[in-house]
């Protein structure tokens, strides 16, 4: 690599800050490592079965074609044009629906040449790495053999072929497609500029909303078995989750949100119900979606945290952790119904959890007394952040001696050991948050907060930031000058909860006919079992 030394005086580039972004401390992965736990092979852009169908047909088809003209090499450059013709037909048809998650679905139309516009992405200024079927983080990673739900196999670079059920998926659409005004079009190798008549007539072939009973068929035992559900593969460890959906819809009388679900499978009980009796497999199961959601509170928890020291240093002109540490303990004492005062972290804990002894006790507490529910404090703690309120840092704590508490219980389980220490060190695991609070358990509480702020916020941002820098943009929001802390940005992070794949997979049970969505409403869901089958 040959590198330019200057000769002379010059200008050095001007300082570049990237504010965007969604994982300044560097949490993230380990809460993805947990969802790779519970619902494997899918991520939270999966929506519809009709996308697998889609991406599946493509390489299918562009193989039967070759195979017709007698072609034994598959050309990744004709494979490009072609998928990427497919793709944008199909989206275009989709344009105006409103309908969510659907990659490219933002495109716009560009100008007509005698009334057509060339299919490609350039020209519909789309990027593959993001808005394609095939992108990394849209459809392409659930499809394939390689961690996904099995339905392409890799051939050589850039090229795949249709497998498995993914066979029988891509027939299918065939089945749909083959009496569509347009299928001759849509299956030639030649054309490649349309107007926007063809993408209209073929939409009601591969409309999202309505798979063939043969996809759904196909895609349901690729993605559920109930036969594995004590299988430690990803699709048993996935059937083991949706197990647990499907038993607790089938506990229910009526029809359950999405927000209902999440926290239900959490307590292991519908609300005010009596905690269910699950079998050994499904109890794994039940530990690992727990613990995942208590990793996301701990998340939100920290990254509130961040997000308040941001403030502090922007409004309040804060310079040192000293000062935010006094500031802390003044909230605290305005706050004592969120952490009760206490002569050190110990004392703290243990009048918050008093007869806390197991985990039942715990989901008990939850579904009583919304102060203890995770989700009902992570929820407050959102809603502070909003006006930031004085609350902030005091919910926070809570919610973090609330996670080294279940941890804590958890650890009796042999099946959350290996869970509790994912991320480690580096991310903050749980477990590791565990060995934190135990060496500052019989210290005063600010000692505890300064090693929060100094250690696992800012240290822990400056690393994250200097890991990724790339030389270009500079991801470090928060400096060490002479006259102490300065935030680099003019507006704080605003934390939010990540998506856990919860709702995409309730999306494709309901897509697949495994249960009902009754509210036909594509922001917000009612499930139930579907009682057909």
């Amino acid at each position: 690599m040959k590198i330019d030394t200057p000769i002379g005086p010059f200008f050095i580039p001007k300082f570049k800050i990237d504010p965007s972004g969604v994982d300044f401390l560097g949490m993230r992965q380990a809460n993805l490592e947990l969802m790779e736990t519970c619902l494997p092979g899918i991520n939270n852009y999966t929506r519809y079965i009709r996308g697998f169908s889609v991406l599946s047909w493509i390489y299918w088809k562009f193989y039967d074609l070759m195979k017709a003209q007698e072609i034994d090499q598959q050309s990744s450059e004709a494979l490009i044009c072609f998928k990427e013709k497919i793709e944008i037909l199909f989206t275009w048809g989709h344009h105006g629906l409103g309908l969510p998650k659907v990659p490219g679905i933002e495109a716009k139309q560009p100008a007509s040449t005698n009334g057509t516009v060339e299919l490609s992405f350039s020209a519909w200024k789309r990027d593959p790495d993001n808005t394609s079927l095939m992108a990394a983080p849209t459809y392409g990673p659930a499809s394939k053999t390689t961690g996904g739900l099995l339905f392409l196999e890799p051939v050589e670079k850039d090229v795949f072929r249709a497998y498995g059920n993914g066979v029988q998926m891509a027939e299918a659409l065939e089945k749909s497609l083959k009496d569509a005004p347009g299928y001759d079009f849509l299956t030639s190798l030649k054309e490649f500029k349309a107007d926007e008549n063809i993408a209209k007539g073929l939409f009601h072939a591969w409309d999202l909303r309505s798979p063939s009973d043969a996809e759904m068929a196909a895609f349901a035992v690729s993605f559920y078995d109930s036969q594995l559900i004590n299988s430690a593969t990803p699709l048993g460890r996935r059937s083991a989750t949706v197990a647990l959906v499907l038993e607790l819809l089938q506990e229910s009388s009526d029809p359950l949100a999405e927000k209902d679900i999440r926290i239900a499978l959490s307590y292991r009980r519908l609300k005010s119900k009596p905690i269910m009796n699950l079998s050994k497999s499904l109890e794994t199961a039940w530990i690992r979606w727990f613990i995942l959601q208590i990793r996301q509170a701990h998340r939100l928890a920290f990254e509130a945290i961040f997000a308040w020291v941001e403030d502090r240093l922007i409004r309040h002109k804060d310079r040192d952790t000293v000062v935010l540490v006094d500031a802390i303990m003044v909230f605290l004492s305005e706050h004592e119904k969120i952490v009760p005062q206490g002569v050190n972290t110990a004392d703290i804990s243990g009048k918050l959890f008093t007869g806390m002894d197991t985990v039942e006790d715990y989901l008990d507490l939850a579904d009583t007394d919304p102060d203890y529910c995770i989700f009902s404090i992570m929820e407050n703690i959102q809603k502070s952040l909003k006006t930031w309120k004085s609350d902030v840092v005091p919910l926070a704590l809570r919610l973090l001696l609330l996670c080294e508490k279940l941890s804590s219980l958890l650890e009796q389980h042999d099946d959350s050991k290996k869970l509790l220490g994912i991320g480690e060190v580096k991310r903050i695991s749980l477990k590791y948050w565990q060995t934190v609070f135990s060496r500052f358990s019989a210290r005063p509480l600010p000692e505890l907060l300064r090693f929060i702020i100094e250690n696992l916020v800012l240290s822990q941002h400056f690393g994250v930031a200097a890991f990724r820098f790339d030389g270009k943009k500079q991801r470090l929001r928060i400096s060490v000058e002479e006259e102490g802390l300065v935030s680099l940005i003019s507006r704080p992070l605003k934390p939010f909860v990540g998506e856990d794949r919860l709702a995409i997979t309730l999306c494709l049970l309901a897509d697949c006919g495994l249960i009902t969505d009754i509210a036909k409403d594509y922001s917000q869901g009612l499930y139930m079992i579907n009682p057909v089958r």
